[in-house]
């Protein structure tokens, strides 16, 4: 199912712990490391509506972005993504019983995506998709009893898809199967914890693993995470009790990042230094509002 709302993973880090703590109304940060300076608006639930994101590009002018959000109760139902005043895409979506029922996005006045689904009993039973290339179709067949389920995807009347899903009890499988069909060209193992974070993912393309993502958390808040690719491990993070990141080790490109982290009185974030392979690299600072 499509979530309209697509949030930075540093901006969830920057603000995770905000929400427990205080009702945040408006959050600035001056982004040294990439030149940019953001803004974010929260209504009183905690829900955002606006960002706004200032940088300057190569020939020195400067461009303004911003994102609006519309709900109904906690679901957005609009997103408007503007750049310097000019309204470049406008996406709504409809909900009947909680569930998306209905999405499209215009993108310069003209559809880039229309979005239909239709569900039974809140399982997802088919899945439209129309774009200016064609129409997809998607459509689910489930047997609960067995926990499983298969997708089977068709353009223009065409399958080029189906995906096979188990469940046995904290883990999902996927397999994806492309023409001809013959096997899985990649599976995909994922467990959750009891919160339903994802601690352990495995992607594996003909029978051979190829990537795994191991995560762990703590009252839903992340407190490591390590990436292999073939069995060798290429990254590794570690995160403190608010989930905002401390120590990011890419062993590919050899580099390691250290985030010395500064808060306030209510403990949320007010600078982050980020130190990349022993030296100074840039200083992010933050500004919080509260109602």
């Amino acid at each position: 199912m499509r979530k309209p709302i697509r949030t930075s993973l540093l901006f969830l880090l920057l603000t995770g712990s905000v929400f427990a703590q205080s009702k945040l109304k408006r959050q600035h940060i001056i982004d040294l490391c990439t030149n940019e300076e953001q803004t974010f608006l929260f209504n009183p639930k905690g829900k955002t509506t606006e960002e706004i994101t200032k940088q300057t590009d190569t020939k020195g002018r400067v461009v303004v972005n911003r994102i609006l959000y519309t709900y109904d109760k906690d679901k957005v139902t609009r997103v408007q993504r503007i750049c310097n005043d000019t309204l470049i895409s406008d996406a709504t979506s409809e909900y009947i019983n909680g569930d998306l029922v209905h999405y499209r996005r215009m993108v310069k006045g003209k559809m880039d995506i229309d979005e239909a689904y239709t569900y039974k009993k809140g399982q997802l039973l088919s899945h439209i998709t129309t774009t200016p290339e064609g129409v997809t179709v998607k459509e689910v067949t489930y047997n609960n009893p067995q926990r499983t389920s298969e997708a089977v995807t068709r353009k223009d009347a065409k399958v080029i898809e189906v995906v096979k899903e188990s469940r046995e009890g904290n883990m999902v499988t996927k397999e994806f199967l492309t023409p001809p069909f013959i096997r899985p060209t990649v599976t995909k193992v994922i467990v959750y914890d009891y919160d339903g974070n994802v601690i352990d993912e495995r992607t594996l393309k003909n029978g051979k693993e190829v990537k795994r993502i191991i995560c762990r958390f703590e009252n839903n808040i992340p407190v490591s995470k390590k990436v292999f690719e073939n069995g060798t491990v290429v990254f590794e993070g570690l995160y403190d009790e608010y989930g905002n990141p401390l120590k990011e080790q890419d062993f590919t490109k050899k580099t390691v990042v250290i985030y010395e982290n500064k808060f306030n009185t209510q403990h949320n974030l007010r600078e982050v230094k980020v130190i990349r392979n022993d030296k100074e690299e840039c200083i992010k600072k933050i500004e919080n509002e509260y109602y």
